[in-house]
């Protein structure tokens, strides 16, 4: 699957801190939620 384009992930990188904190309705974190839920 195809992880959509969040500026919430650049801003964790360059801020040093988790991905896992991205809030539940951010794009990246619905793509995956997706792309999980497909793989199940």
């Amino acid at each position: 699957g195809k992880i959509d384009y969040d500026d919430n992930v650049e801003g964790r990188i360059l801020e040093g801190k988790s991905l896992l904190g991205l809030p539940e309705d951010s794009p990246a974190f619905l793509s995956v939620k997706k792309i999980i839920e497909n793989n199940e």
